[in-house]
């Protein structure tokens, strides 16, 4: 969870990732109350196929987005497994080390 411009920015993956890391700053009480607090996107309102930029505040006046809900323990443990399995992965390319860098 991040705290910025007085928004919680919290969806799955981020709430998920915080319980594993400090499960204390989780209010899983809170939670379900915070997800209803958004306004339609705007393929709810128009149908797909149409982008429209819109800032984090301007579609949920808490900074909730998605369905934290739905996170887990178990899924923040297995986001930073994945997540520093491919960065590690990536860093350690030869290709990578081989690009010329000037």
């Amino acid at each position: 969870l991040e705290r910025q411009s007085n928004l919680w920015h919290a969806c799955e993956a981020e709430t998920s990732m915080c319980m594993a890391l400090r499960p204390e700053l989780v209010a899983e009480d809170r939670i379900r109350i915070a997800e209803g607090n958004h306004t339609p996107s705007v393929a709810e309102l128009v149908g797909k196929g149409i982008y429209l930029w819109r800032s984090l505040a301007s579609e949920s006046s808490n900074g909730v987005y998605g369905y934290p809900s739905a996170a887990s323990r178990e899924k923040g443990e297995r986001l930073f497994d994945v997540i520093s399995h491919d960065l590690a992965e990536k860093i350690c390319s030869k290709e990578l080390w081989a690009l010329p860098r000037r």
